[in-house]
């Protein structure tokens, strides 16, 4: 069976303390897989390690065929990510938005094409925190 996520004894410390030690997963191809806990087990700073916006102290991950964190800029072109805090800045333009979290990538360039959808205002205004989000960028 072919995964899209493999992880093998995956560790990483905060401070003197281990967030995840140990970690050992496997996600097949196709599948639909979430991350369930209490605060502070470790969910997001496993999704961080998996985007390679973290080093690994110990272990390998491999997302779609890329070795995380060396190959996350090609993993990270077939991925989309929304974070629990959208980092996005008043005081910037959409443009520069986009060339600013392209600067952390290895190829440093926004695509060359982009749309830009402004939320509708009829769009009701309770739903979940996703959908809220989701309105927020799209």
């Amino acid at each position: 069976m072919t995964h899209a996520i493999t992880i093998d004894d995956l560790s990483c410390r905060a401070g003197q303390h281990f967030a995840i030690r140990d970690l050992r997963m496997r996600v097949p191809n196709g599948s639909v897989y979430g991350f369930l806990g209490p605060n502070g087990s470790g969910k997001t700073t496993t999704l961080r390690l998996l985007l390679g916006m973290l080093p690994p102290a110990d272990g390998t991950i491999t997302v779609l065929g890329h070795e995380i964190p060396r190959g996350a800029h090609r993993a990270l072109a077939r991925i989309g990510y929304v974070p629990e805090r959208l980092h996005l800045y008043p005081m910037l333009t959409v443009a520069e938005t986009m060339r600013h979290h392209a600067s952390f990538t290895r190829r440093g360039t926004p695509p060359k094409r982009s749309v830009f959808v402004a939320p509708s205002t009829s769009a009701p205004s309770n739903g979940s925190g996703g959908c809220r989000k989701a309105r927020r960028v799209s």
